[in-house]
């Protein structure tokens, strides 16, 4: 998740991975894959920044997490490393 502000001035956490384009009009355009839009104050490359950091604190995460798992015994069955995994919709949502 990252964090965004609306043109109200609030804060807003938005799923970095369902961003499908960001764009630059007068003001910020952030549409993510099913079609809703947000407008935020934050500058395009901003917004980009912040999901480039994102996405490099999770594979950062998940080589820590594999490298202290390296010592444990591997179970049974494991997804490959290219697999992609998508985020479950929080209960009662989606």
């Amino acid at each position: 998740m990252i964090r965004l502000t609306r043109l109200n001035g609030t804060s807003m956490f938005l799923n970095a991975d369902l961003v499908a384009t960001v764009e630059t009009h007068h003001d910020t355009v952030v549409t993510l894959v099913d079609g809703r839009t947000y407008v935020v104050l934050e500058s395009a490359e901003k917004v980009v920044a912040e999901i480039t950091q994102y996405r490099a604190d999770v594979l950062a995460a998940t080589e820590r997490a594999m490298s202290e798992d390296e010592d444990r015994p591997a179970p049974a069955e494991r997804l490959p490393r290219d697999a992609t995994v998508l985020p479950f919709p929080a209960e009662g949502k989606g």
